[in-house]
């Protein structure tokens, strides 16, 4: 894989979670004033950014976890299918089985800076 092919996938998924934000948007009959404090404001204009991006082995696929909008801090498991640029949820973190976590795995959690619900 050449760097050029890696860079344009990682500038793919962020304008096509955009794209389809701001589409949505526009359904739905406009949008709120844009003011000085919206700019500085949570969650960023451009929605959150991907985290933990990896490719699949054959290059067709690339996953990615996205912080939902109630609370950026919980993360979904998405999906893009490189050649055609689909993106679609694999997993919904809120139908993971919650339990109680140990000691040790809050205190990894916590230097991780992961949060849950």
């Amino acid at each position: 894989m050449t760097r050029h092919w890696i860079y344009s996938v990682l500038m793919a998924i962020p304008l096509s979670l955009g794209s389809a934000a701001s589409s949505a948007q526009t359904l739905s009959g406009g949008a709120d004033p844009l003011t000085v404090d919206r700019l500085y404001d949570s969650p960023d204009l451009a929605g959150s950014s991907p985290r933990q991006l990896k490719l699949s082995p054959d290059g067709s696929r690339a996953t990615f976890l996205v912080g939902r909008k109630e609370n950026l801090h919980f993360y979904d498991l998405w999906q893009m299918d490189v050649a055609s640029g689909k993106v679609s949820m694999l997993l919904d973190a809120s139908k993971l089985q919650q339990g109680e976590l140990s000691d040790e795995e809050k205190a990894r959690r916590e230097r991780q800076r992961i949060y849950g619900e």
